[in-house]
Parts: C-alpha cells; sequence; structure tokens
C-alpha cells in the first residue's frame, strides 16, 4: 500500500565525536522549528542558547521541505556496514510519518549532496543565532563536514 506521506515532525540529531550532540526539531503542527543544543555537559564558550523560528523561513531559505518526504530521507540513509561510532559527526533523522515513529541513520561520511544539505541547515542556523556560544558550537558542528 502506498500511503500519501504525512510527515508531521522531523527530527534532525547531530551527534558530534568531540562536543556536545544537538537536534533541529521541525514541527509542522505548529508552524515552529527549534534548535536545541544538549547542555548536560558544560562549555568552555558559555551556553548556547536555543534557536526558535517559523518552519516556513527556513524552508524558504534551505531545502528542509524535502523532509517531509519519506522516500527523500530514506533516500539519503547510509550504508551501515561501517558499525560503530567513529570520529566525525553522526546524524541521524527520527521522523513521525501517518503516526507512525521511524529513523534513518545518514552516518558520519556523507555524500556531497548530504554534506551540502547539512551546511546549508547550519548556515541558517548561524545566520539565525545571536548568541555567541551557539555560533561557537554551530562553528564546531560545520568543522565536521
Amino acid at each position: 500500500i502506498n500511503m500519501k506521506d504525512s510527515i508531521t515532525r522531523v527530527d534532525i540529531c547531530y551527534y558530534p565525536s568531540f562536543t556536545n550532540s544537538s537536534v533541529l526539531n521541525l514541527d509542522r503542527k505548529t508552524g515552529e522549528a527549534v534548535f536545541t543544543v544538549d547542555t548536560r555537559s558544560e562549555f568552555n564558550y558559555g551556553r548556547p542558547d536555543t534557536l526558535k523560528f517559523n518552519l516556513k523561513d527556513v524552508e524558504s531559505e534551505t531545502d528542509i521541505e524535502n523532509f517531509w518526504t519519506a522516500s527523500f530521507i530514506h533516500s539519503i540513509r547510509q550504508d551501515t556496514s561501517m558499525r560503530g561510532w567513529t570520529d566525525g559527526m553522526p546524524v541521524m533523522v527520527k521522523f513521525t510519518n501517518n503516526g507512525i515513529n521511524d529513523s534513518v541513520y545518514l552516518g558520519n561520511v556523507y555524500p556531497k549532496p548530504v554534506n551540502s544539505l547539512l551546511l546549508r541547515q547550519i548556515n541558517y542556523l548561524q545566520k539565525k543565532s545571536t548568541n555567541r556560544a551557539m555560533k561557537a558550537y554551530l562553528k564546531q558542528l560545520k568543522e565536521y563536514l
């Protein structure tokens, strides 16, 4: 059965090897996007704030709307034969489609299109951030790409 995609929520989870993890939550029901950094461990450059912005804004400046299609999310899945976390930044995309939770592991070595997709997201977040610690954190994330 080919059900029409009805993705209501996407979480793009970043797990950089040598700094805190973070997640970009995209919620179609509320029209809101939120980027948060796990602050359980301390930062040497202060505490990043939480970035909140309108989903339409991020859609107009990035290609994030691709994430509303399950086939797109599955198309960027990485070969998982390289099991285990190695240096780099593993990325996991969790999403809710027709009420069903699913996730796709992107690995930590990305093909060019995926790399540029992630880079555009991080550039957008950098542009939106006014917090020095958040800007420093995002700069670190970009170094993994």
